[in-house]
């Protein structure tokens, strides 16, 4: 896939975003060096990543050319329900969250999450075109919406509510009991 078609993919993601917060993208800039992968270098070539404190999806923030990083790492592969295969790929972050989580491009140009905790890195798409293509397909859907701080899964959203909820009925039932022992 080309850049256009990169650009015109990330164009039409940054729409699901409230236009307010689309001014945390930022453009992407010339630089001297070549990326360590063509792929990586494609993917900074339309976008260089978020201002700090933006969010992206969940707690991930994409990052710039100049905050990613070159990893090697020990992913497991699963293709077409085979048993799944392991194998090192060098990979760039392309996004990342406070807790340790990455989201990598490899050198083959493939998508790769890594959780943080040390469980094994999982590749969960074969190109970030498919993986911009799967979210829009999401938000579509309702699989992903639309936050105040940027987009979160419908799952992710609901364990977030869920705790909150729980909370609010336990301060209902002390409230309650207090104002039973007062009276």
């Amino acid at each position: 896939m080309s850049n256009e078609d990169l650009k015109e993919l990330f164009d039409r993601l940054k729409l699901c975003f409230p236009e307010e917060k689309r001014r945390w993208f930022r453009e992407p800039v010339t630089a001297a060096e070549p990326m360590p992968s063509i792929h990586a270098q494609r993917w900074f070539e339309v976008t260089d990543g978020q201002v700090p404190g933006a969010w992206f999806l969940g707690d991930m923030r994409l990052v710039s050319r100049a905050e990613s990083r070159p990893w090697s790492l020990d992913v497991e592969v699963e293709r077409d329900g085979c048993p799944r295969e392991s194998m090192t790929l060098s990979c760039v972050t392309i996004a990342e969250a406070a807790s340790g989580e990455r989201i990598m491009i490899n050198h083959s140009g493939q998508m790769i999450y890594d959780p943080g905790d040390g469980r094994r890195d999982v590749v969960f798409a074969e190109s970030a075109s498919a993986w911009l293509e799967e979210l829009l397909e999401q938000f579509i859907s309702g699989g992903i919406v639309r936050t105040q701080r940027g987009l979160e899964t419908r799952q992710r959203r609901n364990e977030i509510t869920v705790p909150v909820g729980q909370i609010a009925h336990v301060v209902l039932l002390v409230s309650l009991a207090i104002w039973w022992l007062l009276r």
